[in-house]
């Protein structure tokens, strides 16, 4: 597909964005048994701000100053390490594919050295005659740096699994299995984060035009101190459909939970049956939201697309209008305004004029070379 990967970065960041409607409360220490799901969130000037608050706390790449933090650094790192993965993963398998030898198991190491020291090494075993696959990741003081002076070190361990087999039409299909062995833990300076990860699984099948992946994760529970984050219940299906003229990527979140326990207290954010279509074309591409968020404090609210969001081959947002729709008419909107800058103002009385600005979101330090 054409600039795939800047078109992906720009549905990335505009996929962030709904998260502006997140904690319509911001979750105030109640439990997350609060507002029943089936009741439409109440927008007021108040939550909008909170919720802007915790997009500052939660989102890279998007702050009210652009101030790139840890959490930025930190994805950045985990998405370059997650790339060398995927690097040197395609130059296992194109090296077995040049091989003229029967079929064997055979295992493939690879040691990736940090730019600031520690070792990240993958091991990998394809059985072709079983067409099974096996693995593992060991991170030893794994060192990065995007700006030469602040350094975020990993550790942890993780066990991958799966298949490869050639399905109806002569498509390959793949499952891959990943849990963490020993949890990922990421410091900072001060501050250290640990991840594990409990039955991720991701199915891919490639064929000539198209190509259909599906995601599901029973668990990842990230902790901070005191804090932890719980996503889970997740599944997610992408299709990938190339054309003469325009391509077109569909992606559903059927469901998705993302518990809270904070010293503010317990909430839980959930997603139904979200849907994201993108249609490149040849120099720009567009794209639509719909779907439900659920807060468990607050209630739920209906996320559409009135003007569709067009995203350039660079991955950058130009113009479009996202809405969160909540009780009596009440609603948040986001506009793009160039360069990736992002307008938010609500309708808290419902009386269809926007009578709040809550300000713009600086995201103009989303990279896309740095994502993909």
């Amino acid at each position: 597909m054409k600039n795939l990967r800047y078109v992906l970065a720009g549905l990335v960041l505009m996929a962030s964005l709904p998260m502006i409607y997140i904690s319509c409360g911001g979750g105030g220490g109640g439990s997350s048994s609060g507002t029943s799901a089936a009741e439409p969130a109440t927008i007021t000037e108040a939550s909008v701000d909170k919720t802007v608050a915790f997009l500052d706390e939660t989102i890279p790449f998007c702050s009210l100053e652009a101030s790139a933090g840890a959490m930025t650094e930190t994805l950045y790192s985990l998405v370059a390490i997650g790339q060398d993965i995927s690097d040197q993963t395609k130059l296992a398998r194109i090296s077995k594919g040049n091989a003229t030898a029967a079929p064997t198991a055979e295992e493939d190491e690879s040691v990736l050295n940090g730019d600031c020291g520690g070792t990240l090494a993958i091991t990998m075993v394809e059985d072709e005659a079983a067409g099974t696959i096996s693995g593992s990741i060991d991170i030893d003081n794994y060192c990065t740096s995007l700006d030469g002076e602040t350094e975020t070190h990993m550790n942890g361990a993780a066990t991958i699994s799966g298949s490869i087999q050639t399905v109806a039409g002569g498509d390959e299909k793949t499952v891959l299995k990943l849990d963490t062995s020993v949890p990922i833990t990421i410091t900072q300076g001060a501050d250290t984060f640990s991840v594990s990860v409990s039955n991720a699984a991701l199915t891919l099948i490639q064929g000539t035009d198209s190509t259909s992946m599906a995601f599901t994760l029973s668990e990842a529970v990230v902790t901070d101190g005191d804090d932890s984050y719980t996503l889970g219940n997740v599944s997610i299906s992408l299709a990938m459909t190339e054309g003469d003229l325009e391509d077109q990527i569909t992606i559903t979140i059927s469901s998705m939970v993302l518990t809270e326990e904070t010293a503010r207290g317990s909430v839980s954010h959930q997603l139904q049956n979200v849907s994201l279509v993108l249609t490149s074309g040849a120099t720009e591409s567009t794209m639509t939201v719909s779907g439900t968020y659920i807060n468990s404090d607050e209630g739920a609210v209906t996320l559409s697309t009135l003007v569709p969001i067009t995203v350039t081959d660079q991955g950058e947002v130009t113009s479009g209008q996202l809405v969160a729709n909540g009780a009596d008419g009440t609603r948040v909107s986001v506009e793009p305004s160039g360069d990736n800058l992002f307008s938010i103002q609500a309708d808290t009385n419902g009386d269809g004029s926007y009578d709040y600005q809550a300000g713009t979101m600086d995201c103009s330090a989303f990279d896309a070379d740095s994502l993909f």
